[in-house]
Formats: C-alpha cells, sequence, structure tokens
C-alpha cells in the first residue's frame, strides 16, 4: 500500500484560523495512490465524524457559558453595586439602558440591579421640569452611612429616551 518510509503524525497550526491541528502524512507511490486516497478519505470521514459527536458538547458548553454571563451580569465590573458617583452610576446605566431600549425591559432591568422603580406621570424632575417618567430608588452602604440612588428613566410612553442619576449621602 504504502512504500517503505513510515508515516508520521504531528501538531501543527492551521493556517487562517492558528488552531492547533493533528497532521498525519504517509508517502505515496503511484501504484498505491488510488488505494491511499480512499485511506485518506476514510481518515477525514473519520476525523469529521468524530469533530461531529463533540459539536453537541462544544454548543452546550458555549450555551452554558452565555447564560452565566447573562444571568451574572449584575454581578461584575459593570454592576451598579460599585458605583461611586453620579457620574459612574450615570456611565454605566447608559450601557444598560441605551435610548430606544423597551421601558419594560428597562424596569426590569433596575429591578434586578436592586432598585425599586414606579412611573410617575407628570411629575417634577429638576431642569426637566414636569414630565413623565421611570422613577427607580435604591439605598446602598451599610450604618450608619448610606447612599441614596434617585434615577430618573424618561421615556416616550414605550421606549427609553435618556437617563439621569441624583444621590446624597445620609447618615446621622
Amino acid at each position: 500500500m504504502c512504500n517503505n518510509s513510515p508515516a508520521s503524525l504531528h501538531l501543527d497550526r492551521h493556517e487562517s484560523t492558528g488552531r492547533p491541528t493533528v497532521v498525519l502524512t504517509f508517502p505515496l507511490s503511484a501504484s498505491s495512490l488510488k488505494n491511499d486516497s480512499s485511506i485518506a478519505n476514510s481518515l477525514t470521514k473519520s476525523v469529521v465524524s468524530q469533530q461531529l459527536k463533540q459539536l453537541p458538547y462544544r454548543v452546550a458548553l458555549v450555551l452554558t457559558c452565555v447564560l452565566s454571563l447573562l444571568l451574572l451580569g449584575g454581578c461584575g465590573k459593570d454592576s451598579t453595586e460599585n458605583a461611586e458617583s453620579p457620574q459612574v452610576m450615570r456611565e454605566l446605566l447608559a450601557v444598560k439602558l441605551p435610548n430606544g431600549l423597551e421601558l419594560s425591559a428597562a424596569k426590569a432591568l433596575m429591578e434586578k440591579e436592586g432598585f425599586a422603580c414606579e412611573l410617575k406621570e407628570k411629575t417634577f424632575w429638576k431642569k426637566k421640569g414636569v414630565i413623565d417618567f421611570l422613577q427607580c430608588k435604591r439605598q446602598d452602604g451599610s450604618p450608619p452611612i448610606f447612599r441614596m440612588w434617585d434615577v430618573a428613566v424618561f421615556h416616550d410612553g414605550t421606549k427609553v429616551t435618556g437617563v439621569e442619576v441624583r444621590s446624597a449621602l445620609k447618615y446621622p
């Protein structure tokens, strides 16, 4: 089938993806080309078959990672829990509550972040005057000092149009 040169197996990197790749080489002679190509075809089918068998596990692993990130999204560095100032809180919320986000999704997200939210109609909010907005409040810290957060999520009735943040320290 093959000439007397032994087959070799080595690890290489794929040219375009850079992924580690196992390379099996074996010498071919003109007379054995037909037999060797059928061996190569069956080897290729075997490798592809093994990769397809592993696919559900890889998909499950990726889905597990994505779901973990989504569920734990409020626990990382982008959590509002560790905001030190209204400016930092505003920046975090600008990412979490982009303009155009559904108001119901914004309310759910703010409640997940530990805020108590309430829709306000024709209510005064600093330089904005009397308007409709979603007001979300939260108290952070531990006795004797607390930080009170007051967030206004402005909307057009269904979608977020802006966010403003106020905070105050409360102590005896």
